[in-house]
């Protein structure tokens, strides 16, 4: 029997133009992410990725995270420092040539956020089916809408392992920036873009973001949810983690969170997703992201999915395309905005999420632009693979910041 290949592509299918917006406050935290990755025995590389608003306080230099089981009482802390990574500390989705966000124009009212990505190593000393490693920072954005004094409270962030059932595990990684702008009365979708190296099964939740203690200087203490704000209509993980009008869902297969956001503003929600491998649940990781909305004009844009060879395409459920092991796979994504003022750039995770395909796109922003995927898989590659795109909207005089979506 020849192994059949299943992908989803996830995009949107219109442009938007962001309004200027002016916000001060001191705090810093936009966006955390914690994961690991195995190299031999029980010897582990951490990742903790922080998104930090330039309005903000300065980074630290080193995160600490801790770790501990429920076998035993095992626990000790690892120091993570700033990776020496080109373009580590770089700016996530920098403004259009002639302007200057926040990042690097104080007082912009551009806003602007910076990643960091800070990594370290572990080697456990036994075998548990849960370790947890945690950490948090000092403090979230004081701008966050949907939770209870968020500019004194820290960001909490953890990862769970199972090395008794799973050694050998890497954690789930994600590919897409925590920190989406969208457009306030327009539905919008987003996608963490979250993939697994080991082909694992990933169940997404929505879960409470989460705060901790602060009594040992290195280590985040006990976490402890935050608490929502009060609001009509009440803020719910369910449909309304955010002002969404209750028009809020998650997809838990496939992490697509589709949304209306309803007025301007900045809220946290808190992705977790849960790792499986025959049925067992071996790990987690959790997203913490920013959800950024403000007032846009809306462009009509045309999204179509053409001369797909190798593969069956079917819009149904979502975009999936089924294809045979051995057998190249290719297609081209075409964007075009029918304004020669307003242009798109597409890209793609693929890198990350399918490792051996290949995107090319034009590097311009062009009017109309497509992207081709290439790919041949393997009989190793059986199952379901999901890859990201994303449309960017264009630089020109009256868009002085690009805003990607999913």
């Amino acid at each position: 029997m020849i192994p059949i290949i299943k992908y989803a592509l996830f995009f949107c299918l219109f442009l938007i133009t962001v309004s200027q917006s002016n916000v001060a406050y001191a705090s810093h935290g936009a966006g955390a992410e914690l994961s690991f990755q195995w190299l031999h025995d029980s010897t582990y590389q951490l990742f903790y990725k922080f998104y930090r608003d330039c309005v903000g306080v300065q980074e630290t230099d080193t995160v600490h995270v801790c770790y501990s089981n429920t076998c035993d009482t095992t626990s000790g802390m690892i120091p993570l420092y700033k990776a020496s990574t080109v373009g580590n500390g770089s700016e996530v989705s920098p403004p259009c040539p002639g302007h200057n966000s926040t990042c690097t124009q104080p007082g912009s009212t551009i806003p602007g956020y910076i990643e960091w990505l800070y990594t370290g190593y572990v080697t456990l000393p036994s075998r548990c089916d849960h370790w947890i490693f945690n950490t948090s920072i000092i403090t979230r954005n004081a701008s966050i809408t949907n939770i209870i004094n968020p500019g004194g409270q820290r960001l909490y962030t953890e990862a769970t392992l199972d090395n008794l059932d799973a050694q050998g595990d890497t954690s789930p990684f994600f590919s897409t920036k925590p920190v989406p702008f969208v457009c306030e009365g327009i539905p919008a979708t987003f996608n963490c873009g979250a993939y697994d190296a080991n082909n694992d099964s990933l169940v997404y939740t929505m879960i409470m973001p989460q705060t901790s203690s602060d009594y040992d200087p290195n280590c985040p203490g006990t976490n402890t949810n935050t608490v929502f704000a009060t609001t009509t209509p009440p803020f719910n993980l369910t449909s309304n983690p955010f002002a969404t009008n209750n028009t809020f869902s998650l997809n838990s297969t496939t992490g697509i969170m589709a949304f209306t956001a309803s007025g301007i503003q900045r809220g946290a929600i808190t992705l977790r997703v849960d790792e499986y491998r025959n049925q067992i649940k071996i790990g987690s990781v959790m997203e913490d992201i920013q959800v950024i909305a403000l007032t846009c004009n809306v462009l009509s844009t045309t999204t179509e999915i053409l001369n797909v060879q190798g593969g069956v395409f079917s819009t149904t459920p979502d975009n999936n395309i089924i294809a045979h092991a051995g057998t190249n796979l290719s297609f081209k994504i075409l964007a075009y905005v029918p304004s020669s003022n307003y242009n798109v750039l597409i890209t793609s995770d693929n890198a990350t999420s399918i490792p051996g395909s290949s995107f090319t796109a034009p590097p311009y922003y062009l009017s109309s632009d497509t992207g081709i995927f290439s790919w041949t898989p393997s009989l190793s590659d059986t199952g379901d693979h999901y890859v990201v795109f994303s449309i960017q909207d264009s630089c020109n005089s009256s868009l002085p910041y690009p805003v990607t979506f999913f």
